[in-house]
């Protein structure tokens, strides 16, 4: 199950790569991914609406097919409940559950795009933290072989980000840095970084179970697509501010040209192209952030660290050509990977049935201790004991 956890999160990180360099080609703005995982984030909503609407118009039928009665009793039993499966509405619930987790659904979601790879790898060098804090607070009890094996495995994901990191550094010194771009490096580096803090404290001060991951993650979303809301609502108005007469400088804004992008009618991103894009997205996407969530809480942050580590090295060798730190990186991911893999295997010996050996219920030296016992007792008894037949000595 690790095993195929980790695959499936690296396979999903490495084929939204694919779909965005496939269909729209690479990212040339510094705010592209934040303006794309906005339009996703919307589209997942959509998906989600139909989804509900959907559940809403089958699941009445399927719960009280052929016990309609005992259904109405169960539904007049819990009419006088307050509030059932759902925590209170506190200010602290609201801050965790709605605008913590919002939060880091938003940042998530531009990052794991893969547009910008800066960000995906700070994003993972940031869940180390999560992964330190599970070993040193486990909520669990762990066997020192084990803690020993989760260690080597969070070290291998952590040396294999920071190859890469290194590897990147000059891209993004001339991509934030050296333009003095403050607000792109704040969303593109520091936020995928700093998101991971924030999951930590929705982890630990969630007072009340939600239901399953799913509801959580709904609490979250749509504060997160609020978010992107107001994001592609300013950059409209960016746009339209500049078409009215403002500077040279604004004419040529970011923003402004990844609109000019978006609209134009061209070979290289056509209409269609998006639209394959955001319809095909959000099926890779949002079983990657309910996946991540559920290892955060479950104490397994190492699997989309090592899911992160090994989707970016592979991205770096692809894009960059390989490298001595990208092949390095490579392998840190991949024994990373077995380490994990090799700390939930079990090496119990596995018993074979046997039809002409004892039965292993009762050994037979539990049945030969018994009979002796009982003729211990049989002639240590007294002659006058009575016949009965329940007496111990009969």
């Amino acid at each position: 199950m690790v095993l195929a956890r980790i695959v499936f999160m690296a396979g999903s990180l490495l084929s939204l790569v694919a779909l965005h360099d496939g269909l729209l080609g690479r990212a040339t703005g510094g705010f592209n991914s934040a303006y794309v995982g906005s339009l996703v984030l919307m589209c997942t909503l959509g998906y989600y609406v139909v989804a509900k609407i959907g559940q809403a118009a089958l699941g009445p039928q399927r719960r009280t097919g052929g016990r309609t009665g005992v259904y109405m009793d169960m539904q007049q039993q819990n009419k006088t409940a307050i509030v059932t499966g759902v925590p209170k509405l506190t200010i602290e619930n609201v801050w965790i559950l709605v605008y913590g987790l919002g939060a880091v659904v938003f940042v998530m979601a531009y990052t794991c795009l893969g547009v910008e790879p800066v960000s995906l790898t700070c994003m993972g060098i940031g869940m180390g933290l999560l992964c330190m804090d599970e070993l040193v607070h486990p909520k669990r009890e762990m066997l020192a072989v084990y803690v020993a094996v989760r260690i080597g495995a969070l070290l291998s994901g952590l040396t294999s980000l920071c190859l890469i990191f290194v590897e990147g550094f000059g891209e993004m010194v001339s991509r934030f840095l050296s333009t003095s771009d403050w607000p792109a490096a704040i969303g593109g580096v520091g936020l995928p970084f700093l998101s991971q803090f924030l999951m930590l404290c929705v982890r630990d001060y969630r007072k009340y179970t939600v239901g399953g991951v799913i509801e959580m993650c709904e609490f979250g979303l749509p504060f997160a697509v609020i978010l992107g809301g107001c994001l592609l609502w300013t950059a409209e108005a960016e746009r339209r501010h500049g078409d009215e007469g403002a500077s040279y400088e604004l004419l040529l804004n970011e923003t402004m040209e990844w609109y000019r992008n978006l609209t134009r009618d061209s070979a290289q991103d056509p209409v269609a192209g998006w639209a394959a894009y955001l319809s095909l997205v959000p099926f890779l996407l949002a079983p990657v952030l309910v996946l991540y969530v559920a290892c955060v809480l479950e104490g397994c942050a190492v699997d989309p660290l090592l899911a992160v580590s090994l989707a970016a090295a592979i991205q770096y060798t692809v894009r960059e050509g390989p490298s001595v730190l990208n092949i390095y990186a490579l392998l840190c991911s991949c024994v990373g990977l077995l380490l994990r893999v090799g700390s939930e295997l079990n090496f119990k010996k596995v018993d074979r049935f046997n039809g002409q050996e004892a039965s292993r219920q009762i050994p037979s030296r539990v049945l030969r201790e018994a009979e002796v016992r009982d003729l211990q007792a049989a002639s240590e008894a007294p002659e006058t004991a009575p016949l009965n037949p329940d007496h111990a000595a009969v």
